[in-house]
């Protein structure tokens, strides 16, 4: 029983951390989104080729509640000693001064002494963790053979292009710093159609429309992405993640239940006789019954509830693993219904199968 325990209280301590990312995460992903207005569908033309007969054509769409307009220069960099390797990204070098409505910064770590200037950057939570930058350190950008150097002057948290599963990235560039690198590379400048859609609207659909849309008036499109795709590359390994915990404590949970099964079954072959001495004394069947299964809920219900406790000490460290791979910051509390939920789960399984296997005491 002590054994079949603490089988129980790892299996809890995995299910318990699966069912909190599935429930705390994807509500907070969704929460920060709404918070920063993160859009519902972006488009990267050419700065050459954007109009305002273009942006009139684009809010025709009955979908489209909102558009906004975002300067960038778009260029594939390699980003030097990116903990210890070159790392090769196309990159969205914005301008940080310019006033935005949508996809709104979050500054996490700022330094107000370096605001600005034309060796300033400002990074993605994405870029400054996974690469090992802090502020007041220096990222160097190789592009077309020269390299650009800047200082980290502060962490922002933003929900476009915030990790590298979209196999672009965007950066954040004071005015000064934005002009020097326009005048470097004329022909690379973007500009970024962040699009607010409708409630109910396919933004599939209307990003095809829009596609099409940007065809009739001769401006090619670069880049596009919804808000339905951002969102599947940014959480897919949190995504993945939560599948394997629970398969992997649903495949030890059954192993363990059955072997309380197999278990339960020998002892009643084994003391059929002092099965039958009880009998006589007046003990029911049920009563036995009782009896042999009451030691496995018991051991069920303390050792899963002590699991699903534990585990709230391993997931601060999960979930700042998680986050910085989805390029945001998240705290997770506490979540009382992932606790009862797999207490009642693991016990309810224990208690059935172990019924049924003492289920056998009656035909005796």
């Amino acid at each position: 029983i002590l054994s079949f325990g603490i089988i129980l209280l790892l299996t809890s301590l995995i299910l318990n951390l699966a069912l909190v990312l599935a429930l705390r995460i994807d509500p907070a992903y969704d929460r920060l989104s709404d918070d920063l207005r993160s859009a519902d569908i972006d488009m990267v033309i050419p700065s050459a080729a954007d109009s305002d007969a273009l942006s009139d054509a684009l809010l025709e769409n009955a979908s489209v509640e909102e558009l906004e307009k975002q300067r960038a220069i778009l260029q594939k960099a390699v980003m030097k000693d990116f903990r210890g390797t070159d790392f090769e990204l196309n990159i969205l070098f914005y301008n940080l001064d310019d006033n935005r409505a949508i996809h709104q910064l979050s500054c996490i770590e700022c330094n107000q002494e370096r605001a600005s200037g034309e060796k300033t950057i400002y990074l993605p939570l994405y870029i400054a963790e996974f690469g090992e930058y802090t502020p007041d350190e220096e990222i160097t950008f190789s592009i077309d053979g020269k390299d650009f150097t800047y200082t980290v002057a502060g962490v922002v948290q933003e929900m476009q292009y915030g990790n590298a599963s979209a196999e672009i990235m965007g950066v954040f560039l004071p005015e000064e710093a934005y002009s020097r690198l326009a005048e470097e590379f004329p022909g690379g400048e973007v500009v970024n159609y962040a699009l607010i859609t409708s409630e109910r609207a396919d933004n599939q659909t209307v990003l095809s429309d829009l596609r099409k849309t940007a065809e009739e008036h001769h401006s090619p499109v670069l880049f596009s992405l919804t808000s339905e795709a951002k969102k599947q590359s940014r959480m897919m390994v949190t995504n993945l993640l939560t599948v394997i915990l629970a398969a992997f404590s649903a495949i030890v949970l059954l192993v363990s239940v059955f072997l309380c099964r197999f278990r339960i079954k020998s002892t009643v072959a084994d003391e059929m006789a002092q099965m039958g001495v009880l009998k006589s004394l007046g003990f029911t069947s049920g009563g036995m019954i009782a009896a042999m299964v009451l030691p496995y809920t018991a051991t069920a219900l303390l050792f899963s509830a002590t699991g699903a406790a534990g585990s709230y000490a391993l997931l601060p460290s999960l979930v700042d693993i998680l986050a910085m791979q989805a390029g945001f910051r998240l705290k997770v509390a506490f979540s009382a219904s992932a606790l009862l939920l797999t207490v009642a789960l693991l016990t309810a399984v224990t208690l059935v199968f172990t019924w049924l296997a003492a289920g056998e005491i009656r035909p005796l």
